[in-house]
């Protein structure tokens, strides 16, 4: 399988909650899950990932969508290495041959009093280095990197954001690295630039090796 980052827009599409014949027909097994969710968008976000979850699952001929959980809310889909991140109207993909996990984030007013309370002191001093207007990007740029290895480890952020820190190159000539107990771990962090949406930050942390995906927008679901 191709490492592969599928994206969708769901800005303009309507409320799954609306759409009987879709929740009734091929997202049946889905439909209370989904349905369950308390407002229009997470409704929205939790379908197209659904749909996402269907259509790698046929990229791998499986004819039955099968996803359990690990005990941090990891999804695992039999031997799929796959992981998959939502934000406001943005939802992704990163599908890969190791272990994956991905986040992506709209880029808004930053919680730095977050930062102060959980991020290492490497990376407060990072955040302290640039510039105030450039402070909310670097804040999520941090945040989605942590997040994506958690994620890809299958930890959550029950692992502990102070347990490990990404370090940065200020001037983002090399990719950044995550360091735990001053070791520099094997696995990549990659800045994943969406198409058209330059709003969003993402990061994708693959276990093993060159993360050089196939970019494909997801659309026509419904």
């Amino acid at each position: 399988m191709k490492q592969l980052i599928l994206w969708s827009d769901i800005s303009n599409i309507c409320d799954p909650a609306s759409n009987y014949e879709l929740m009734s027909g091929k997202m049946a097994e889905f439909a209370d899950r989904i349905l369950n969710c308390k407002d229009a968008l997470k409704r929205k976000q939790s379908v197209v990932s659904a749909l996402m979850q269907k259509h790698v699952a046929q990229l791998y001929g499986l004819t039955k969508v099968v996803v359990t959980y690990g005990k941090h809310g990891k999804p695992i889909m039999q031997d799929v290495n796959f992981n998959i991140s939502h934000s406001v109207d943005m939802v992704v993909c990163a599908v890969s041959d190791s272990f994956v996990g991905c986040d992506i984030e709209l880029v808004r007013k930053a919680p730095l009093e977050v930062a102060l309370r959980y991020f290492r002191d490497e990376e407060n001093e990072y955040l302290d280095s640039v510039p105030d207007d450039e402070k909310n990007l670097a804040f999520f740029r941090l945040w989605t990197a942590k997040e994506s290895y958690l994620k890809m480890t299958g930890a959550g952020l029950q692992g502990g954001l102070g347990t490990f820190y990404v370090n940065f190159d200020k001037a983002r000539s090399e990719k950044p690295a995550i360091i735990c107990d001053g070791t520099v771990q094997s696995c990549t962090l990659n800045e994943i630039a969406i198409p058209g949406h330059d709003d969003y930050v993402c990061f994708v942390c693959n276990q093993n090796g060159i993360f050089e995906p196939e970019f494909q927008e997801f659309v026509g679901f419904f």
